[in-house]
């Protein structure tokens, strides 16, 4: 292990209750951070304004003659689809390291094989989802550079579900054989999606299905939706509800957004440091990563811990994954770890619980970097912490801010560029953590129970450390993905995280009441 800052303690710092901070301080501060805010966003935004629609018209000019001139036999007369800038800024570099990995594990029965999974996504999934039969192509400088979608005239169901290896006897095989597909990217030459189906699998042979899409065709909670909609054999109209960030409609918070947006950028870009401990000391990244996930947390024992404190489920799990972290640092002998920060995607959507279908795939995820209390002693103190920075991110713009300027970097400047400015934005992080949640019972597809479901959405370029959750029927999946430079990090991280859930039941107790005369 190397010596020097990487394993340096924090200062230790008192810890203070929210309630014994003045609420003085905030108001002043965030008056002249609005008056700041509007001297510098003024002029940006009224520049981008003009920019951006000439930049816009004219790709979409050079496009329009490119596409005229090329022969359109093979587009079954359907013309290019744009390419948004929030889907584009997987693409291009990005591309090999942007697929989301889902392994859906399904009671051993017969009948689930290749051939009915074939048949259940063609007339199930496909035929209402027009982007699963187009794919990215690259365009010339002479039609804008960038990407459109182009629908595929060569779509055949059968290169995109198919078998797996037929020797994976235990889990920790499986779980290799899923980091290696997370070393792959998937093929350009058709639409940037496949499934592969394992039968046999593990002491109970169960059947397993791979799911490997790009983020450009559809991010986790697209996913989830599709899952939902289409492909259990009896539709879920209702997903759980995740938590709005953001007290104003998404239309307001994009103009604010656009307002505070310049300075908000400048801030991140030449003010936020740099993590630095022992899960950062690596300035490279091989490229070969490790897989490693469960299923020992219940989701009602995080919802007890969520009524009694007043929190949520997202706070309750980042709470203890802060623990988790400080137990791994001081287990390399830092005695006192500072805090750290995380990569925390946020889904945008409005829509997340509408019972209405809807054929639109793509990304609406803002990844936006939050504080992980690591440095805070006690389950409480470290929730309490948790959940003031998930406020204070609900009330801010940053997701949006995110979300507009990949948008218009992406619409702006060459593709490459703007990926780096926004990869600098998360690059300063620890770690990514991402949460989805699931349907609250157990689905059928094709006839056979969905067991579980373990997510896996791949870090951020510059991170090695990548932990997904997913909550389905009463249970919490866990899946972390590491870089092999990390050692066992991912283990040691995923057995502590299992001691943190259940440390506020056992050790704790928030204002002044027992959780467990609460639980009881």
């Amino acid at each position: 292990m190397v010596r020097g800052n990487y394993i340096k303690s924090a200062p230790i710092r008192r810890l203070r209750h929210p309630l014994e901070e003045s609420p003085l301080w905030s108001i002043v501060g965030g008056a002249l951070a609005g008056i700041l805010a509007l001297v510098v966003g003024l002029p940006v935004l009224f520049v981008v304004s003009i920019l951006i629609p000439f930049c816009l018209l004219g790709r979409w000019l050079l496009l329009f003659i490119f596409w005229n001139r090329q022969t359109s036999a093979d587009t079954q007369g359907e013309g290019p689809e744009s390419v948004r800038g929030n889907d584009g800024r997987w693409l291009g570099s990005a591309w090999r390291y942007s697929v989301i990995h889902a392994v859906l594990i399904f009671e051993a029965g017969a009948g689930l094989d290749v051939t009915h999974l074939r048949k259940i996504l063609l007339t199930r999934v496909v035929p209402l989802y027009p982007r699963l039969t187009r794919r990215p192509v690259p365009l010339p400088l002479s039609a804008g550079a960038g990407h459109c979608w182009l629908h595929d005239s060569k779509f055949c169901i059968d290169r995109h579900v198919f078998a797996g290896p037929s020797k994976l006897t235990t889990e920790k095989q499986l779980q290799d054989y899923v980091g290696h597909l997370l070393e792959e990217g998937l093929s350009n030459d058709k639409p940037p999606w496949e499934m592969h189906v394992l039968q046999s699998v593990g002491r109970h042979q169960d059947t397993v299905a791979v799911l490997r899409v790009h983020q450009s065709v559809a991010d986790g909670m697209a996913l989830v939706r599709i899952l939902c909609h289409s492909l259990t054999d009896c539709q879920v109209l209702h997903v759980p509800q995740r938590p709005h960030f953001g007290a104003l409609t998404f239309t307001l918070n994009i103009i604010r957004a656009c307002l505070v947006g310049p300075l908000t950028l400048l801030f991140w870009l030449l003010l936020t440091t740099e993590d630095c401990n022992v899960l950062t000391q690596h300035k490279g990244w091989t490229g070969q990563v490790s897989v490693t996930w469960s299923a020992a947390i219940t989701l009602p024992k995080v919802n007890r811990i969520k009524q009694v404190t007043r929190s949520t489920v997202n706070c309750v799990l980042l709470s203890a994954l802060a623990g988790a972290a400080r137990r791994l640092l001081q287990g390399c002998g830092v005695r006192q770890p500072p805090d750290m920060k995380i990569v925390l995607p946020v889904d945008l959507r409005a829509d997340v619980t509408s019972p209405h279908l809807s054929s639109r795939l793509g990304s609406k995820l803002a990844p936006v970097v939050v504080g992980l209390p690591v440095g805070v002693e006690g389950a409480v103190p470290r929730l309490w912490a948790m959940r003031r920075n998930l406020d204070s991110l609900r009330t801010s713009a940053d997701p949006v801010v995110v979300y507009v300027a990949t948008a218009a970097l992406m619409a702006s400047v060459p593709g490459r560029a703007a990926r780096k400015l926004l990869s600098s934005l998360t690059g300063k992080a620890t770690l990514q953590f991402s949460s989805l949640p699931g349907p609250t019972s157990t689905l059928l597809v094709g006839g056979h129970p969905l067991k579980g479901v373990y997510p896996l959405l791949p870090a951020q370029n510059g991170l090695g450390l990548a932990v997904s959750v997913f909550t389905y029927a009463d249970q919490v999946y866990v899946a972390i993905i590491s870089d092999s430079t990390l050692g066992p990090a991912a283990n040691t991280l995923l057995h502590h995280l299992h001691c943190q859930v259940s440390e506020p039941l056992l050790f704790n107790t928030y204002s002044g009441i027992s959780l467990n005369e609460h639980l009881s």
